[in-house]
């Protein structure tokens, strides 16, 4: 018992490092073309609720979305092998918000293995000042890829996957400006620690 008890302490201190998240999407607004981010068009809201404008420094550039229902649809990105948990990805995104608007994020993504689609969406509330930091939102899916279209069902696994399209909309009054936003499979708050042996 005692040989066994030490084996499993040298198995938990030998673990493998934790896998790097893969990056499915990230956009940075920096390419403009016909006065909006390269890609990227109005979906929503009133003529001009949309805008290509400067960000936090001089050079630096984002999205701006104002007034209720305010929207914008853009390009996703290359496929990727990556992991899936609870049919979530997760994203980090860089802008600010006036108080009282939400931002709403949503990415098509499709298994490009079994020709699935889903929708995933996030809701969340990004600070007034851009020296408050990224704000971290889990897009959940709902249909296709989460109910098993994906390896190992409802509960996530191994896919194909492509983000074909980004999209955000402002949910409530005021203006919400996005500098970037990146989008990760599962765990991109963790980064990968080295073998403990």
């Amino acid at each position: 018992m005692k040989h066994i008890l030490w084996v499993l302490l040298f198995c938990l201190a030998c673990r493998q490092p934790e896998q790097a998240p893969t990056r499915l999407f990230e956009e940075g607004f920096e390419e403009v073309c016909d006065g909006m981010p390269c890609g990227w068009a109005q979906t929503g809201g009133d003529d001009g609720a949309v805008r290509f404008v400067e960000t936090i420094f001089a050079g630096e550039h984002g999205v701006r979305l104002t007034g209720d229902g305010a929207a914008v649809r853009g390009p996703g990105g290359p496929a990727r092998t990556a992991t899936l948990t609870f049919g979530t990805v997760e994203a980090r995104i860089s802008g600010v918000c006036d108080v009282g608007a939400l931002l709403v994020v949503e990415a098509a993504l499709v298994d490009t293995d079994r020709s699935l689609s889903d929708t995933f969406t996030g809701f969340v509330s990004l600070p007034e000042d851009y020296t408050e930091g990224v704000r971290y939102v889990q897009l959940t899916g709902a249909t296709a890829l989460l109910d098993g279209g994906i390896t190992g069902g409802m509960f996530g696994g191994v896919v194909n996957v492509q983000v074909s399209a980004v999209a955000f909309r402002v949910q409530g009054s005021g203006q919400c400006t996005v500098d970037h936003i990146v989008i990760d499979d599962t765990g991109f708050t963790d980064t990968p620690r080295p073998s403990s042996c």
